[in-house]
């Protein structure tokens, strides 16, 4: 999105896969009762955005008034009763539920490896700074594996820090996939599903904007 309004960026590592999740308020059960319903999510091109515009195609969805919120607001405004549902990312989705908020699809239910966060460099700082974008990419790599060889006690360690309840971070960060690796086919992916719901134009391709240059390096060196 960035990229395609004019900006150089290069994706330089994954950090997660998926972790996005649609959630309602009580009385409702399945996602195909959300036709005519309000339901909130971040702006058009971000990933809850996009998990909303897939399911609503997918499940031939009619009159859903989407309104657009920041995840807090967003879980604020439904476990308040002034939307039906929302789209949210983790930890919000957790926190949802733990409220008593029903989850009724994940992303992951519909796209296995859809794209999460990632390290993303503008061009000019990755030219002038390559010492710095290194010691970015190897604190990546090196969080990731500690991530998934430690699940726990990371998770103690961001509920701390976000104040959030221990276990539902727990049950938050088993909703995500942690990895550094970039597949550029599904970096399509997301690409072509931007340009179909006319957020971004046609001819950004994902060769242009992700860099495994640095990634390699930083593996290589692990090896």
């Amino acid at each position: 999105l960035i990229y395609s309004r004019g900006t150089p960026i290069k994706i330089l590592a994954m950090t997660h896969l998926h972790g996005y999740a649609i959630v309602a308020r009580p009385g409702i059960s399945d996602v195909r009762e959300l036709s005519g319903k309000v339901v909130a999510s971040s702006g058009p091109g971000s990933p809850t955005w996009l998990l909303l515009k897939m399911v609503i195609d997918m499940y031939n969805l009619s009159d859903v008034e989407i309104k657009k919120m920041p995840p807090f607001m967003s879980l604020n405004a439904l476990l308040t009763g002034q939307i039906d549902a929302a789209s949210l990312p983790e930890h919000y989705v957790s926190l949802a539920e733990s409220k008593g908020m029903r989850v009724l699809i994940r992303s992951q239910d519909i796209w296995p490896n859809m794209p999460g966060s990632a390290l993303v460099v503008r061009e000019d700082f990755l030219k002038g700074h390559p010492d710095i974008v290194l010691k970015l990419i190897k604190v990546t790599v090196k969080s990731t594996k500690y991530i998934n060889k430690n699940l726990n006690e990371s998770a103690r360690i961001v509920a701390k820090r976000l104040n959030v309840p221990y276990d539902v971070m727990l049950r938050s960060m088993k909703n995500l996939r942690y990895t550094y690796v970039i597949d550029k086919d599904e970096i399509q992916k997301l690409i072509n599903l931007l340009v179909k719901y006319g957020v971004i134009n046609e001819g950004v391709k994902a060769e242009d904007v992700v860099d495994l240059t640095y990634l390699k390096k930083v593996l290589g060196e692990a090896d």
